[in-house]
């Protein structure tokens, strides 16, 4: 499968940019270490930074390693949204360790957990099932990664704070996950766009 990625942020038009809607509202997409990412703190997974080869080709892919015993040790994001729209997560992932990762979006304003699921590796390979909300996908791989997606609407509350979060052992808490380009957005899947 050919994994198509953009570095376009937007638009330029007569006037100056024009804003996408459907643009990655994380920061930091490809960089786990950086303090955006540590808001689930203390319980943070150890990052070892650029640790293999991410799906553009470049040493960009992070192993996240879940703290010791820590099931629930998560890397989380929080950014600012709008009521009643569809958002889609996304990350992708290749397998280290842990036997199951979870993916989360949350509407923290709100309370609930809006799209949740877990995905368990089998020689490399995962197989995903809904926890609580949403719907997800794993897209077909390429060279061993793999693009995981769930989708909800963020509910009624106004202008919520939306987290994502990326769970790398949630069987032993002990294992690990690779981990690069998280993107998070509204409306519709798009081909991920980095965000420094």
């Amino acid at each position: 499968m050919k994994i198509s990625i953009s570095r376009a942020m937007s638009i330029s038009g007569g006037n100056g940019p024009i804003l996408d809607p459907n643009r990655n509202k994380l920061t930091k997409t490809e960089d786990f270490t950086a303090t955006v990412w540590n808001d689930a703190s203390p319980n943070l997974p150890t990052v070892t930074a650029n640790a293999i080869t991410a799906p553009d080709g470049t040493l960009t892919a992070d192993l996240l390693t879940a703290a010791t015993g820590g099931t629930s040790s998560m890397k989380r994001q929080n950014v600012s949204s709008i009521a009643n729209t569809v958002h889609y997560m996304s990350i992708f992932l290749q397998a280290g360790t842990s036997t199951q990762t979870r993916l989360l979006l949350r509407n923290v304003t709100g309370g609930v957990n809006i799209a949740d699921a877990t995905i368990t590796w089998t020689a490399g390979v995962p197989s995903i099932s809904i926890t609580a909300a949403g719907t997800f996908v794993v897209m077909s791989p390429s060279s061993g990664w793999y693009r995981a997606y769930g989708f909800a609407a963020t509910g009624a509350t106004a202008t919520p704070t939306l987290s994502m979060s990326i769970f790398p052992d949630t069987s032993l808490g002990t294992g690990s996950v690779y981990a690069w380009g998280a993107q998070l957005e509204r409306y519709s899947l798009t081909p991920y766009r980095r965000v420094a």
